[in-house]
Parts: structure tokens; sequence; C-alpha cells
């Protein structure tokens, strides 16, 4: 018996179940049934949360669901930021030359297919000409959504990177979808919008937004028991409280501690309690397991805030959340004014080469791209930690760091 076919957690497999999570399915599934009736898209949709909570599991759901039901009879294209570096290359990805060369398929787009193959080598593409891929992107969406066709974009915030190429994907995705069954769905960290509105942010704001971050006390419990049941495994009470105490309602601390949970149940058969029931026994030695995996993930978080000179800022936004319910939302006034108090002389080089003026804003907008806090949809007014424990560690790590200096 394998714990991962229950618990799957990093890489952003999509678990058994995805707990929690109803009301962002219920509203993607909406506009799936209206694309599987032919019907263009009400609206396209952005998934937006700190890394960790499950927009790549999501994305997992919808091409799953794209692929076992056949009712919906679409086409399902699942690419990432990093596919728009070039309009050539996201016709190459788009284009796919033998499916293109079908008899049936317009001559301009036939002639994309050998574009394409020949990787857009050709010296006599004229700028702006009908054989040039900007040109393309149109007809090449326009023709694969008369058979209905639905675009997953993970890791958005890299689009961020390439203005030109979304701009021209945003205005043909636009235009398309106005006559044709196409569905784009985008999924990136809190700070997406920050770094889409630069190429269009007209088609930004007619995005539907979907906070995906912590999930309620109820669905985290689910998150455990229910994937645990399936294996048949009870699991007592005590033993569940402290299991969601470790992984404090972030989706992948719960698959870790699942995944911990269910491998020492198998390993260790003798130390059930009766009924097949996990007990303290077990719990505490899965815990020790799952929690070097954790401190080993704020590790490289950590990392990640000390290469971009960010560890005061970080540091001070740590201590706003310390001796208090840590998923309590603070004011964003407060977020604010503790990052513009940690600004120091990295943090204004950073900002500098970063080309901002402004080195607070900078390292507020930073932290939030790195997922160590964001602000729910909805409410901007007021942020929260992407990872609760993750202060603890912040504020522990930071004052070694400078006993150690």
């Amino acid at each position: 018996m394998d714990a991962n076919a229950q618990f799957r957690p990093g890489f952003g497999q999509s678990p058994p179940l995805l707990s929690g999570r109803e009301r962002e399915q219920s509203d993607i599934a909406w506009e799936l049934k209206g694309i599987a009736g032919g019907m263009p898209a009400t609206t396209h949709i952005a998934l937006i949360g700190p890394r960790g909570n499950g927009k790549t599991a999501l994305l997992g759901w919808v091409a799953d669901e794209m692929l076992n039901d056949r009712r919906h009879g679409a086409d399902c294209l699942q690419l990432t930021g990093d596919s728009f570096e070039s309009a050539e290359s996201l016709v190459l990805y788009l284009a796919r030359p033998g499916w293109l060369r079908r008899s049936d398929a317009p001559g301009i787009l036939r002639a994309a297919a050998d574009i394409a193959s020949q990787l857009f080598a050709s010296a006599s593409l004229n700028a702006g000409g009908e054989g040039t891929p900007e040109h393309l992107l149109g007809p090449i969406l326009e023709w694969r959504a008369r058979e209905k066709l639905v675009l997953l974009v993970d890791e958005a915030h890299i689009m961020g990177r390439y203005p030109d190429t979304v701009r021209q994907f945003f205005n043909a995705v636009q235009i398309v979808s106005r006559k044709h069954p196409l569905l784009l769905i985008l999924a990136g960290t809190p700070d997406l919008a920050t770094r889409l509105k630069v190429s269009d942010a007209t088609f930004w704001s007619r995005l539907r937004k979907i906070g995906v971050g912590l999930l309620s006390e109820d669905a985290a419990r689910e998150a455990l028991r229910d994937p645990l049941a399936r294996m048949g495994y009870g699991i007592a009470e005590d033993a569940l409280g402290r299991a969601l105490g470790e992984a404090q309602c972030y989706p992948f601390f719960l698959q870790l501690v699942g995944a911990a949970l269910s491998r020492a149940a198998i390993d260790h058969p003798d130390a059930l309690e009766p009924e097949r029931v996990i007990g303290p026994t077990i719990a505490n030695s899965a815990l020790e397991s799952s929690r070097i995996q954790r401190t080993a993930y704020y590790e490289e978080r950590y990392d990640e805030l000390r290469a971009a000179a960010l560890v005061p800022a970080a540091e001070a936004v740590a201590n706003l959340f310390a001796g208090r319910e840590k998923r309590k939302a603070v004011p964003i006034g407060k977020y604010e004014a503790a990052v513009a108090g940690a600004v120091d002389d990295d943090i204004k080089a950073e900002a500098v080469a970063a080309g901002m003026r402004n080195p607070a804003l900078w390292a507020q907008r930073e932290l939030r791209n790195l997922g160590f806090i964001w602000s729910r949809i909805g409410s901007a007014h007021e942020c929260e930690p992407g990872i609760p424990s993750l202060m603890d560690y912040v504020i522990w790590r930071a004052k070694i760091d400078a006993a150690d200096k």
C-alpha cells in the first residue's frame, strides 16, 4: 500500500482529495460547463496565492477533469510562464505541426506549422507581416478554439518578464474568446497583478481573481482524516490535533504530515491502537519525521530571503505575528511600517538594482512575490502570512545569524 496514493507532497500533484477547495472548483467547473456547451467563457480566471497552497494542484484537477470527462469535449493545453519568452516559442507550442497540417486547416495555419518546424529561422519573415509569429497567435487560437480550448498557465507571474509577448497573447485571447469556446486559467504568486498589469491592464481587470490560501480548520481536518480512512486507518482525536498543530492549515505541510502518518502506520502495524487507529505513539514518530522535511523547507525559504537581502524586513514582519494567533491578519499599514523601518543599505542597493527608487516599496513587493506575506482577494486593507509557522523560524534564525556576526 503506497501512502502517496492518498498524500502527494510536492510537485503540485493533485491529491485524490482536494479538501477545502469546493468553492474554487465550483467556480471553475461553471466555466468548464459553458465551454463544454460550446459557449464563450463569461470570464477568464486567475488563481492567486502563496506557493504551497495548491494552485498547481487545482490546475491539475482541471486537466484531469478535461481528460477523464469526455463530456467536456475540449482540448486542454498546459503552459508555464516561461512559454511566453517569445512569440516564436509560444506559437511553436500552440502550433503542433502534425495537428495543424490537417487537410481542413486554413492555409495560414498549415503555413504556421511549417514555420514552427523551422523554429522561425526563415529570413523571409517580415516584421508585422502575415507570416510573423505575432500575426499567427490569433488565427491559431481561433482555429483551436473551434473545437473548444482550455489553456492552463502555471507560474504565471513569470509572464511579466515578457510583456510584449504577453500583451500580444492577451489581445488574441480577448478577441477569440468573444465568439469561441476558449477559457484561460492563470495561476501565480500574490504579486501577479503587479507583474501582469505592465502587459495589459484592461485584460487583467476583467479576469476573475480567486484567492488560494490556507485551508479552514475543518477542511484541514478533513484533508488528513479522510485519506487515512480510505486507506483503512482511523486517527485518535489527540493525534489528529497534534498533526493539525504541526501543519497549521498549510496545504503542502498537510500533505507532508499525512504522508508521514500513513507511512508510519504501514511500517509499524503493531503500534496501531485497536481497530487500526493511529494514536499518539505513531503520531509522534511521524511528526518527528515530517518536522525534518518541514525544517528543510523553512531553510530553503530563508535562503531565498537572505539572497534577496530581505531578512531584516522579513524579521520585522514576522514580529508582527509573534505571540498571537498567526492566522490573524494585520492592517496593511502596520505591514508597510514594519518593512519601512527595516530598510537598510542592502535593501536600498537591491532596490536600485531593480530600478526602483523606493526601497521600502520594493521590499514590500518582493516579500509578497516570495509568498512570505499576502492579502486575500477582496481584503487589500490587511495581510497575513503565507506560511504561519515560517514566521517563528525566521525570528529564530535571524537571531542566530545576528549572534554569529
